[in-house]
């Protein structure tokens, strides 16, 4: 930011104490800057007409000093302007010194429209301005520095992934970053007097207040480059005396305020370009260089420069492109080329450029510097684009949200206010420069891609819609994710399958609801028994297994998971709700599920809906000894100087113990690694397509819905997770040959990523049991100690093989009783110990 310059400007002013006095005071006398300036304003709306009527007299093939140029010419000329100036400001002289000598109270009717005595004129303005707040200087700074930049995305190397949309493309500079020569050809066409006067230009002022109250002339011009930015930066466009007033004070304080080159840096930074070779709007003489002759400021040339200079007056027709990037037709570039040429003539007579620079710069053939159409590239339009888009555009939203004192709780809970801070972060992403990088690894990205559209066909079956996939890599210990599958086919869905669709997680649910946290709170260990029997729900509904099938007697923790039993899980759940805090689980987790959500006895089953980011989350929470860090694709997001707008912090949660974290990754190894068990399809495909990809230690859980509406399939490694699901968009019902291969297509990401960068699977790395795992030697019939108990008189003796048990602690192990299971009625415990 530039150095400021002034004094504080006091709170206790106020806008009545302007008067045209005041104006005379700080810019100079009449004579001095407004006889100027007036003869100024006539060469310039003269010259385009001069100029043009000239140079197609003296064709561009011949570069001598046009006629008008010439010292006898411009001596003639300048005597003709004076002439000129004193008839057609006649009335505006003797109607400005009338304003000022007439008496207070005084009136005189315009038009229908009373205009005042001096006195009374001050008054007049300061009515016009009663309503504008009266901004501090950090007000004024923090809005007139606010310009709209290009925002871009990043790989984790660095590496551009893309462009964000915004309106205008925009890119800010520096004042050292403006060559000399750019900042002359302004100032001499725009504004020649800009470093004389104090922002405003008195008669100027007046002419256009005058031209609104009676309708002759425009009320738009008289406007000093302060002025003008003044316009863009902190008023509408709109054409009245109400905001020519407005435009006047600001313009003054800011003057006060701000150095001469801060303020030309600014509102060369902010200014209309019109649009460059892609039909995209473009603001910023840097972009202006960029898109228009495809080089860096500091590489152009003088005619060059007096093209891009040339443009603010009216862009849109003086730049060579079409709204589609196409270059203009030679009869439609004439204007650009002649205002270009005005341009050079302003800066000739104001001894910026020699006569020699002004002859070769004439002579120039621009035309054949303009950039040819290019076609604006769709490639940033995927689901990785728009993933990380909406990331980071909720990444910014809590310190928009909470500046106004709203909770995160109170915006997930209201919709539309929910909406309204989503917008406001999304353009403040798109309009600010800023820099997101994400934590995606373009190889591995790209590897994912090329899966799905390779095998992703394998997941159809004849005469079914297009089934859809989702999938997400993601590092356990941070949390960042590498990789990732939005859908099949952006261009045919758009739909993030990975982060926007919520379906039900069906079974994989059960490790993360139920088995780990009833680890964790030592109401099983890892051979507990579990009810596999008849069980019903509270209305009644009874819970069946997959197939509708019921089990017989009791089954082993371990077992139930690595069957995906449902009446086991749901016993054990029914007994978890009794004694409460499974929620703290799940929202530790971030799962997005609602207390009520979760109080639902069918909850473990998948009747709730999470998206494959999130559930990838919490299997990863396992994998990484029970410590949770949130799933992301945004590392950090850095304003356009390099300093961080917002980080990615590692909340390293301890959501489980480091030993029921051990024990889960245990259990879930069988269902992997056990022949009978749900998930071994995925070992024996790994064992076929690559047995370097099936040593790693790998645990995980299947998950099918009800009505086979979704099919899942995650997997972890010490160091990585990766989630797979697949469905149909519509809810139907689909084979169970798509579950199958579902799991096959899992392995075919595993492997793709193995090709890519092997080392990030961590298939060196094995699971371990904590040392606090507490070990006991337990009954392979109770999953009780060894011993006897008594039930109404009777002795009962614990039976069955010693078998090894994992407990969070001592707790979790019980001393023989008639009850030893989780669930199940008196009649089943009285036929299951005749059967021990």
């Amino acid at each position: 930011m530039m150095k400021k310059k002034g004094p504080n400007y006091q709170s206790t002013h106020r806008p009545h104490s302007f008067s045209f006095q005041d104006l005379e005071k700080e810019n100079g006398t009449e004579e001095e800057i407004n006889e100027s300036q007036s003869m100024e304003n006539d060469d310039t709306l003269n010259n385009e007409t001069e100029i043009k009527k000239e140079n197609e007299a003296s064709t561009l093939e011949k570069p001598s000093l046009p006629p008008h140029l010439t010292k006898e010419a411009k001596e003639e000329k300048k005597q003709k302007r004076k002439s000129l100036y004193k008839k057609t400001n006649q009335t505006i002289d003797r109607t400005y010194c009338g304003l000022r000598n007439i008496l207070i109270g005084g009136s005189l009717v315009l038009g229908g429209i009373f205009v005042f005595g001096a006195g009374a004129a001050g008054g007049y303005f300061a009515k016009l301005v009663q309503d504008l707040p009266i901004p501090s200087e950090q007000e004024m700074d923090q809005k007139m520095h606010q310009i709209n930049q290009r925002s871009y995305m990043y790989y984790d190397n660095g590496e551009k992934i893309a462009t964000l949309d915004s309106d205008v493309a925009r890119t800010k500079v520096d004042a050292s970053e403006i060559p000399k020569t750019l900042k002359e050809a302004i100032v001499d066409t725009e504004d020649p007097y800009f470093y004389q006067h104090k922002g405003v230009v008195p008669k100027a002022i007046l002419r256009a207040f005058l031209a609104q109250a009676t309708g002759f002339g425009s009320p738009s011009g008289g406007s000093t480059l302060t002025q003008q930015l003044v316009k863009q930066q902190f008023l509408t466009t709109e054409s009245s005396l109400e905001r020519k007033a407005k435009e006047v004070l600001l313009a003054k304080r800011m003057e006060k305020y701000f150095s001469k080159q801060d303020i030309l840096t600014t509102y060369l930074n902010v200014c209309s370009f019109g649009r460059n070779n892609k039909g995209e709007n473009i603001a910023g003489v840097r972009e202006a260089a960029k898109g228009i002759f495809g080089k860096s400021l500091d590489e152009l040339n003088l005619a060059q420069i007096a093209y891009i200079a040339g443009l603010p007056q009216s862009p849109i027709i003086y730049c060579p492109y079409d709204s589609t990037g196409q270059l203009k037709s030679k009869e439609e570039l004439k204007a650009g080329l002649q205002r270009k040429n005005i341009v050079l003539e302003n800066m000739y007579r104001h001894g910026s450029i020699s006569k020699a620079q002004y002859q070769e710069a004439i002579a120039y053939p621009i035309e054949n510097d303009f950039l040819p159409h290019q076609q604006k590239g769709n490639q940033s339009y995927n689901y990785l684009y728009f993933a990380i888009r909406d990331e980071a555009t909720k990444c910014l939203m809590p310190e928009l949200y909470e500046k106004d004192g709203y909770t995160k709780e109170t915006i997930e809970q209201d919709q539309k206010l929910y909406q309204h801070y989503y917008n406001l972060a999304e353009t403040k992403l798109s309009t600010n420069g800023y820099r997101i990088y994400s934590t995606i690894d373009k190889e591995i990205y790209q590897a994912m891609q090329d899966t799905v559209a390779r095998y992703g066909s394998s997941l159809d079956i004849k005469g079914q819609p297009t089934s859809e996939v989702g999938n997400v890599l993601m590092n356990n210990q941070t949390g960042e994710i590498y990789g990732f599958v939005g859908g099949r086919d952006f261009k045919t869905n758009q739909v993030n399958h990975a982060f926007q669709t919520k379906r039900s997680p069906a079974s994989t649910m059960k490790p993360i609801m139920v088995y780990a946290p009833a680890i964790d709170m030592d109401i099983i260990h890892s051979q507990s028994m579990l009810n596999n029997q008849y069980v019903a729900y509270k209305n009644g509904k009874q819970v069946t297994n997959y197939g509708h099938t019921t089990g017989v007697g009791f089954e082993s923790a371990t077992d139930a998971l690595k069957f995906s039993h449902n009446i086991p899980v749901i016993s054990l759940y029914q007994d978890l709700l009794k004694k409460g805090g499974v929620y703290s689980y799940i929202a530790d987790l971030q799962l997005g599920l609602s207390k009520k959500q979760v109080n639902y006895e069918s909850s473990p089953l998948g009747t709730n809906e999470v998206t494959v980011a999130a559930q990838t989350g919490a299997f990863a929470c396992l994998a990484n000894k029970g410590v949770f860090n949130a799933p992301h694709l945004i590392e950090s997001i850095k304003d356009s100087e390099g300093n961080d707008v917002y980080r990615f912090e590692e909340e390293n949660k301890e959501v489980f113990t480091e030993a029921t974290a051990s024990i889960m990754n245990e259990m879930m190894r069988h269902v992997i690694r056990d022949k009978d068990a749900t998930g071994y399809l995925a070992a024996k495909e790994m064992e076929k397509v690559n047995k370097k990809i099936n040593a790693g230690d790998w645990v995980g859980k299947t998950g099918t819905s009800e009505y086979n509406t979704d099919f899942w399939f995650i997997a972890s490694t010490p160091k990585v997770t990766l989630g797979s699901w697949v469905g149909y968009d519509n809810n139907k019902k689909m084979s169970d040959k798509v579950r199958d291969n579902n799991t096959k297509y899992w392995v075919q990401l595993v492997q793709a990523v193995y090709k890519t960068k092997p080392e990030v699977l961590g298939l060196d790395q094995k699971f371990k049991l904590n040392d606090e795992v507490v070990k006991e030697k337990v009954s392979s019939q109770t999953g009780t100690l060894f011993g006897h108990c008594y039930h109404d008189g009777t002795k009962y003796t614990v039976g069955g093989k010693k078998v090894e048990a994992y407990g969070n602690s001592d707790l979790a192990f019980k001393k023989p009783t008639f009850r030893f299971g989780i669930g199940g009625t008196e009649e089943q415990y009285i036929t299951a110990w005749k059967k021990r």
